[in-house]
């Protein structure tokens, strides 16, 4: 009867442990869900607290998990937003209201950025 206990408690310690190790590997696979409205993504980006959105242009899906937001803010002035999906969720990576040219890398399917653009 001891050894029943002793084999049902190995069996449910290396479950856990694989569930540990594999939970959070699935996790950076998920497909992000869809990009946030237009008010959630004003909300986000206020929520930064360095800029204040006044008018969103568009929303442009780049790939899967990257999207490029041009706005107007209140001061009149046009810039754009970088939206990334990471820990399953959208974040605001990047923000400028100069329209200043950059230079974002994504990396491919394969997880490497990249040599040439």
């Amino acid at each position: 009867m001891r050894y029943k206990w002793l084999w049902c408690l190995l069996v449910v310690v290396m479950i856990a442990i694989c569930l540990y190790i594999f939970l959070p590997i699935t996790d950076n696979h998920r497909t992000p869900s869809s990009i946030p409205n237009e008010n959630r993504l004003k909300k986000m980006i206020l929520d930064t607290g360095e800029l204040n959105i006044d008018t969103i242009l568009k929303q442009i899906a780049l790939d899967g998990k990257h999207v490029f937001i041009p706005h107007l803010s209140s001061d009149k002035q046009y810039g754009y937003s970088l939206l990334e999906w990471k820990d399953n969720k959208w974040e605001v990576i990047y923000i400028t209201s100069t329209g200043e040219p950059l230079l974002w890398k994504i990396e491919n399917e394969s997880g490497t950025i990249p040599n040439s653009f």
